[in-house]
């Protein structure tokens, strides 16, 4: 993998070496999505809005548990109609991401199950 610095001095998200898929991660997590999903959160920590940060189709989430629910209702009002936000751990931090997942499989937003496939992940679908 290797890293690229852009126009603006900011070190970009890892490629894969000549040859691998542009999505290769190497088996070391995420690659292209990264510099978006960091610039996304930055905006929310800077006093963005949800609103301000634009369409989202899809959303992975696989962070620290504690703040699935924040990540949660950042997302969810910008997901366009089918899109989807998948949270993984739904089944292993069950427990911890309680709230979040009462909270999604009850919004009238959403379509929302939890898939007991690895560790459980929960699907959710915009009407």
């Amino acid at each position: 993998m290797t890293d690229d610095v852009d126009d603006f001095g900011e070190r970009s998200a890892p490629r894969a070496p000549q040859g691998a898929s542009p999505y290769s991660t190497g088996g070391g997590g995420v690659t292209f999505e990264r510099r978006v999903a960091v610039m996304y959160l930055a905006r929310l920590l800077t006093g963005a809005t949800a609103s301000d940060i634009g369409d989202v189709a899809f959303c992975f989430l696989d962070a620290e548990k504690e703040v699935y629910s924040d990540c949660y209702e950042a997302v969810v009002p910008n997901l366009v109609s089918g899109g989807l936000l998948v949270a993984d751990n739904a089944i292993n931090h069950r427990e911890t991401l309680q709230l979040m997942l009462d909270r999604a499989l009850s919004d009238p937003r959403l379509d929302a199950v939890i898939v007991p496939i690895g560790k459980g992940e929960l699907v959710c679908r915009m009407i």
